[in-house]
């Protein structure tokens, strides 16, 4: 990542890190019956996809930020790192929540 967007890629990478334990948890409890909780492994899904747009952005962002300033991408990509953190951790709430019932 430039250097410019070394907070985001920071925020970035520690979500990676929840998200593997969670998922870790998950495959605990449920073992092969995974497959059987579709609300569960949507709410997974829907986390790995935001990380892996975030990942895109943060790399198209950089290659702009080579050539030149890229103040509003800068910005676009910030914000959408701001907002797939918010879901991210939201669905890693209801994740733990239901872990726990």
């Amino acid at each position: 990542a430039h250097a410019s967007l070394n907070e985001e890629a920071a925020v970035l990478s520690h979500l990676i890190s929840r998200v593997s334990k969670a998922v870790d948890a998950l495959l605990i409890k449920l073992g092969k019956k995974i497959v059987e909780e579709q609300l569960q492994t949507k709410r997974i899904a829907d986390c790995i996809i935001d990380l892996f747009v975030g990942l895109c952005v943060i790399a198209r962002v950089s290659g702009l930020c080579e050539k030149s300033e890229a103040k509003d991408e800068r910005l676009i990509a910030k914000l959408y790192v701001e907002q797939a953190k918010r879901r991210i951790e939201g669905a890693q709430r209801r994740l733990e929540y239901w872990l726990i019932l």
